[in-house]
């Protein structure tokens, strides 16, 4: 394969990337909470709190347990999002 072909393949494998995760994470119901409640500060430009949601999917879940844990205590507790925020219903969090 022409080299340049391959190079031209290559940069392209990160926006397939991508667009497999963002459809995979509109096909799981509870992951659009996190893009609604939680992207605007969690991401990989901010990095509040150390998380970047942004850089994850409904698999993480699974792969980083401790910080949905502690996403499940923060949002049980009402510390996030942050008091004065928009606010998921209770029984989006339930």
């Amino acid at each position: 394969m022409n080299r340049c072909i391959k190079t031209i393949l290559l940069s392209l494998l990160p926006l397939v990337a991508v667009q497999a995760l963002a459809q995979e994470q509109t096909d799981h119901p509870q992951w659009s909470l996190v893009e609604r409640y939680c992207l605007d500060c969690h991401n990989d430009e901010d990095w509040a709190g150390q998380v970047a949601f942004s850089l994850m999917g409904p698999d993480s879940i699974h792969e980083q347990p401790a910080v949905f844990e502690a996403v499940l205590r923060k949002l049980g507790s009402r510390l996030m999002p942050p008091p004065g925020n928009e606010q998921p219903e209770q029984a989006n969090i339930d």
